[in-house]
C-alpha cells in the first residue's frame, strides 16, 4: 500500500434546510496532497431519497431526474446510511485515513450528523474515529485565493448579489483548472473531484495554511481586494 498519508474527501448534496440539511447524495474520495486518487465512493441514501416529501426540500431536486438516470444506468448506487456509515469505517481503517475534508465542512459535517441522528439516533457518524478536520474553502481563503484570484474574479464576474468576490468550489475550480466557464454539477463524486483539485492547488503552495472550521473565511478575499484598492 502506497504510505502517502491520506485524506478522505466527502461531498453532500441535501434536502431539509440551511439550518438542518439531511443529506441524500453522499460522495467521496480518497487522496493524497498530490491529489491521486485511491478510491471512490457514490451513494443516493436510500431512506432519504424514497421520501418524496423530504425529497421535495432538496436544493437541487431539479435534478431528481438525473439521479433516476444515473441509478439506473448504476453510476450511483442507492443504499441503506447504514451501509454507508460501514464504508466509512471501512474505509478509513483500510486507508488508515487521519484527516477527512470538505469543501464547505461546516456545512457538510452538519448535514452527516443530522442525517445519522435521524437514522440512527446517534450524531457520531464516524464512529470511534477522531480525524483531524480540514475546511477546504477556509484553506483556499487563507492563501489560494490570492490577489490574482480577486483581480480575475472581478474581471469575470464572480461575484454576489451583492457584488462581493464568490469563494465557492465552482470558481475555486475555474482558477484553479484554467476553465473559466465550468459550471459544477453539484452531486456529490463530481463535487469531490473538483474539491481534490483544489485541495491539490492548495499544497502545491507549499505554504502553512489554516484549514480550520470558522466562519466568514471570505472575508479574507475581501480585505485583499480593498488592499488593492
Amino acid at each position: 500500500m502506497n504510505r502517502k498519508k491520506k485524506i478522505l474527501i466527502i461531498d453532500t448534496e441535501t434536502a431539509g434546510s440551511l439550518i438542518y440539511p439531511i443529506a441524500y447524495d453522499i460522495g467521496g474520495a480518497v487522496v493524497d496532497r498530490d491529489g491521486k486518487i485511491y478510491h471512490e465512493f457514490h451513494f443516493v441514501i436510500d431512506e432519504i431519497f424514497t421520501d418524496l416529501e423530504t425529497m421535495a426540500t432538496a436544493y437541487y431536486s431539479r435534478k431528481f431526474k438525473k439521479y433516476i438516470k444515473s441509478i439506473y444506468e448504476q453510476n450511483i448506487k442507492p443504499v441503506p446510511f447504514l451501509e454507508v456509515l460501514r464504508k466509512l469505517d471501512a474505509l478509513i481503517e483500510f486507508w488508515d485515513i487521519k484527516t477527512v475534508a470538505a469543501y464547505n465542512l461546516a456545512f457538510d459535517k452538519r448535514a452527516m450528523k443530522n442525517t445519522c441522528e435521524l437514522i440512527t439516533s446517534n450524531t457520531n457518524w464516524l464512529g470511534i474515529h477522531e480525524l483531524e478536520e480540514l475546511c477546504i474553502m477556509c484553506a483556499a481563503c487563507d492563501i489560494l485565493y490570492t490577489a490574482t484570484y480577486v483581480k480575475l474574479a472581478r474581471e469575470r464576474g464572480w461575484v454576489t448579489e451583492k457584488g462581493n468576490i464568490r469563494t465557492n468550489a465552482e470558481c475555486g475550480y475555474r482558477f484553479v483548472s484554467g476553465n473559466y466557464d465550468f459550471i459544477e454539477e453539484h452531486m456529490g463524486l463530481p463535487d469531490v473531484k473538483i474539491e481534490a483539485e483544489i485541495l491539490t492547488a492548495i499544497f502545491r503552495k507549499r505554504q502553512k495554511f489554516n484549514g480550520a472550521i470558522r466562519g466568514f473565511p471570505f472575508s479574507q478575499v475581501y480585505a485583499r481586494e480593498k488592499v488593492r484598492k
